[in-house]
């Protein structure tokens, strides 16, 4: 196979951090994937807007990017669809995207499907990619069961009525799945389950100078107001590195497919492009007690 496309699943493209991570992370993406990576699709409940998508293509000079949208793909409580409705939108959608996409191999990255905000979506595009026999990693960022059970009402309305329907459809056990988590303490938990098909795959950061003073001292302040007490707060230094799994052919279903979840225990490193040298392959970060302190004014939208 001379060439993959990557296809990028998420419920929206708005301003926050998914879309950043997106951002950062699909130039080294492209660059280190083998085979490479000749065109990517954007896959969306609604078209992004103009600023995320010149700042997305920027870093990716002449590389095709190709937007699909559904508003079936987008959150649950911003549709009025039927459950039985939206499932059989979905199916047609994906069909049509696999379809439509020119000829050759495919890697889906669907992210924060954990978060259970349509779990339609994340069953249909398993579903479709195993037809398919497409790859697909499913990045866990956050989790719907961590301080989320406000969405439980909403999953059983839309027809997972169970915990064990829910389980089993944001974590598949297919063949063709891998699970990717931002943290280590996630990722382990994943890896007792899914062995050599989950791993840690951590988030980039935009560069970032130490914290003053100042800002030090107001992530205390917003800090003790959010929980009540002074929990500690500090800056340390985090190495920029991306977890980019090698990409390797494999015969599978009688195919020859990419495999980009091999990986040399527990991931492999590509060397992020001008952060080699140690004395600048650092991002400074407040933390506190709690983890990744996102002071006032850097709120995400998940």
């Amino acid at each position: 196979m001379s060439a993959v496309k990557l296809v990028i699943v998420h419920n929206h493209l708005r301003p926050g951090g998914v879309r950043r991570v997106i951002e950062l992370a699909v130039p080294h993406l492209v660059r280190d994937l083998r085979p490479h990576v000749n065109m990517i699709v954007l896959v969306a409940g609604e078209v992004p807007d103009a600023l995320g998508l010149s700042r997305l293509r920027a870093g990716l000079g002449s590389l095709p990017v190709v937007v699909r949208t559904d508003p079936a793909v987008g959150y649950v409580a911003e549709q009025r669809l039927t459950p039985a409705a939206r499932a059989r939108r979905l199916r047609n959608f994906f069909a049509d995207v696999f379809d439509t996409t020119p000829a050759g191999g495919r890697v889906v990255w669907a992210h924060n499907q954990g978060l259970g905000r349509n779990l339609a979506l994340t069953r249909a595009l398993a579903r479709a990619c195993a037809t398919q026999g497409f790859p697909l990693v499913f990045h866990h960022h956050d989790w719907w069961f961590d301080n989320r059970w406000h969405r439980w009402p909403e999953m059983r309305r839309s027809g997972f009525r169970t915990l064990a329907d829910v389980a089993a459809t944001i974590l598949p056990a297919s063949p063709g799945i891998r699970h990717a988590a931002i943290n280590q303490a996630d990722a382990a938990v994943l890896q007792r389950h899914f062995r050599q098909r989950a791993s840690w795959l951590p988030n980039l950061t935009d560069a970032a100078p130490r914290p003053s003073p100042t800002r030090l001292r107001d992530a205390r302040r917003w800090l003790t107001t959010q929980l009540g007490d002074a929990a500690p707060v500090c800056s340390v230094r985090f190495r920029r590195v991306l977890a980019c799994p090698t990409s390797k052919p494999q015969r599978r279903a009688g195919r020859s497919l990419p495999d980009p979840f091999r990986t040399s225990p527990p991931i492999s490193r590509a060397s992020v492009s001008g952060f080699r040298n140690p004395t600048r392959n650092c991002s400074w970060t407040p933390v506190c007690s709690i983890g990744l302190l996102n002071v006032p004014g850097n709120s995400a939208s998940f």
